[in-house]
This record gives structure tokens, C-alpha cells and sequence, in this order.
């Protein structure tokens, strides 16, 4: 096969299989809440947290395959049917930090920590879902999400640990520097977790 061909074959399975409507949606809200947010941050500073679980399950909804039971015995591997399906979070990931970038002057003055938040989320969504089907689960994203969704709604209003373990930080005070060694930190493991199910699927021969 070449490039060319390779290249709309992937195309075409990634408009057929992206959640495009719950993607729309999800964007709408993202920057609907990020705006109240940006009005009264020290108020509305909660709904900042409640959006990075939005992204995060999300994310992990849009790695569900729907007809697991015909895609899982075409020639098509698990990974090249991963990467279809990254659009969504790089949709995600992009409304994100243009939405940041927009309403900058109105944040706290740590731009780069607000965007990792939210890039790490989705992707750390993501990888996890991925994890999830080379187990043979093939819709684990609905599940995550109605997990972390909730959880980072609990997360941001409560805000445990955040004295040493500052998740969802606001105000200067606050140990802002931890929260990028959090976050970082998980993206190295969405990374890991995302390679071993690469490294699982291959080794397990799923297609």
C-alpha cells in the first residue's frame, strides 16, 4: 500500500470513528466554562479543575470503539486505530490553550502551568482508555469518564492534600511549582502507559 493511500485509509476511519458531536460539545462547554472562570477567578476558580476532568474523560470516551466486535478481527491493529483517534485529543488539547491564550490577562500568572494541566489531562485520559481495550474492554472511556469527571469536580472544591499535594492551585501563594512536578509526572506515566499497551497489543497479536 502506498503512503498516498495509506495515508486516506487512516483519514477516513478517523471520520468515521471520532465522537465529532460529543467533541463539539464538549469544546462549547471547555470554553464556556474557562470564560466564567475568567470573569471570577477567585470565585469560579473550581470550575477550572471541573474542566481538566472534562478533558481527561472526554478524551478517554473518544477511545471507545463502538463495533468492537467487527474492528477487532479486521487486519487493522490496535495502534493504527489509536492513532485515528487522536484527533479528538488534539482537538481537546488545542481549544485548551487557545481558549488560555485568549483569556490570559484575567488567570493567574502561570500560563504554562494551566496549559500542562489540561494537555496532561486529555492525554493521560487517552492513554488510559487505550490501556483498557487491549484488555479486551472495547468501551472502558464511559467508564473513566464517569469516573474522573466527578472526581476532579470532588478534587477542585475540596482541594485535599493541597498544602503538599497542590492538584488544582490559584492562588500565589500556593506552591505552584509542586503542581508542575505533579503534572509532569503524570504525563511521563500516560506516556508509559500508553507505550505498554502499544508494546501489549503487538505482543498479544490484537487486532
Amino acid at each position: 500500500m502506498s503512503p498516498a493511500v495509506a495515508v486516506r485509509a487512516l483519514a477516513h476511519y478517523s471520520r468515521a470513528a471520532t465522537p465529532w458531536g460529543l467533541l463539539a460539545t464538549t469544546a462549547v462547554v471547555a470554553v464556556g466554562l474557562l470564560l466564567i472562570v475568567a470573569r471570577w477567578p477567585a470565585v469560579m476558580w473550581p470550575l477550572h479543575g471541573a474542566t481538566i476532568g472534562l478533558l481527561a474523560g472526554v478524551s478517554a470516551w473518544s477511545a471507545d470503539e463502538r463495533c468492537a466486535a467487527v474492528v477487532d478481527i479486521t487486519p487493522r491493529p490496535l495502534w493504527w486505530r489509536t492513532l485515528a483517534r487522536t484527533p479528538a485529543t488534539l482537538l481537546l488539547t488545542a481549544v485548551w490553550i487557545a481558549t488560555h491564550l485568549a483569556v490570559r490577562d484575567r488567570l493567574p500568572e502561570h500560563l504554562g502551568v494551566l496549559v500542562l494541566q489540561g494537555t496532561v489531562a486529555a492525554v493521560a485520559g487517552f492513554s488510559a482508555a487505550t490501556w483498557k481495550r487491549t484488555s479486551g474492554n472495547p468501551e472502558p472511556g464511559q467508564r473513566i469518564a464517569l469516573f474522573i469527571c466527578p472526581a476532579a469536580v470532588a478534587i477542585a472544591l475540596a482541594k485535599p492534600w493541597s498544602t503538599h499535594a497542590p492538584v488544582f492551585p490559584i492562588w500565589p501563594h500556593e506552591d505552584w511549582h509542586r503542581t508542575t512536578v505533579i503534572w509532569s509526572v503524570t504525563a511521563g506515566l500516560a506516556v508509559l502507559v500508553m507505550t505498554a499497551a502499544m508494546q501489549r497489543d503487538v505482543a498479544e497479536g490484537h487486532r
